[in-house]
């Protein structure tokens, strides 16, 4: 959204622009091929709301085989790319991990920066949020919560998910490392229509327009990047108004934001830890009811 309001992109161009490989529904490629028409593009809007064809999730043992290990996020998103898609752009909501670590490439192929260097010049360093990054150094690592045991050693500081881990740390979908008191700055920034104390991050209209459901795809219940009413949304729990937003993260972490009564509820726990057998959903939407019903005025 940074680089619409620059002028740089646009929410319509399409990701075969940025990513060439990228590969069309299938059935649309047939009917191509038989003469009848072109196949619809995605376009980036898909990807901010889930809506591009993309499968969720691929196999990083699969990617690493065939990509190397380390793997450069251009190779991955190559490969992901080339996957099929489960429906034609527009026409279905499935949360998809790869349609975020397509956008953070197309972040890297238009600034030349790495998503975690652009967020860094762009949002963290001027809100002052000091203790988020991606991959933290070791004079930050023992301040980082352990996830999941793997080859009997927890993750300390390395991000859980394994194609964020395939990619030294930096990718569009997960592996940000942040604390409470920091998402409450950028939570507030979001309050305040895109600036906190005097440092203007987005413009008024482009947080109106992430915050609310995109009305090409409303059934999604999306905005862009923001989850407003999806199967995902249920950490806002049953009392915020329909303006509220927020996002959940796979390790048990949450935030929701409400404009309405300028409320903001950040939940971070820890539900892989040792096994990634835990559960919190629940826990998140009870927490967020309770927190709803202390407002009186």
């Amino acid at each position: 959204m940074l680089l619409v309001e620059q002028g740089k992109i646009r929410l319509w161009d399409k990701v075969k622009e940025y990513i060439p490989e990228f590969k069309p529904y299938a059935s649309d490629v047939d009917r191509t091929a038989e003469g009848k028409s072109e196949p619809e593009d995605a376009c980036l809007w898909h990807l901010l709301t889930h809506t591009s064809g993309l499968p969720p999730y691929t196999d990083a043992e699969e990617v690493a085989q065939k990509s190397g290990k380390p793997v450069s996020t251009e190779s991955l998103v190559g490969y992901i790319a080339q996957l099929e898609k489960s429906d034609p752009p527009g026409k279905a909501f499935h949360y998809s991990c790869l349609g975020f670590i397509s956008l953070a490439f197309i972040i890297e192929k238009v600034t030349g920066q790495t998503v975690a260097d652009f967020a860094a010049e762009n949002i963290f360093l001027p809100l002052k949020m000091r203790h988020t990054f991606f991959a933290p150094s070791p004079e930050f690592r023992n301040l980082c919560v352990p996830t999941e045991v793997l080859d009997g050693k927890p993750l300390v500081g390395i991000v859980h998910d394994p194609l964020a881990r395939l990619q030294g740390g930096i990718s569009g979908n997960a592996g940000l490392f942040s604390t409470a008191e920091d998402l409450a700055i950028f939570a507030q920034m979001m309050l305040n229509k895109g600036e906190f104390k005097g440092k203007r991050i987005l413009s008024p209209l482009a947080v109106e327009r992430m915050t609310s459901v995109y009305p090409e795809v409303a059934f999604a219940g999306r905005g862009l990047g923001w989850d407003l009413d999806s199967s995902y949304s249920t950490n806002g729990g049953d009392l915020f108004g329909p303006d509220s937003f927020g996002h959940t993260g796979y390790t048990g972490t949450s935030i929701w934001i409400d404009p309405e009564t300028e409320t903001f509820v950040i939940f971070l726990t820890n539900r892989v830890h040792p096994n990634d057998e835990g559960a919190v959903a629940s826990m998140r939407s009870r927490v967020a009811n309770i927190v709803a019903s202390s407002i009186i005025e």
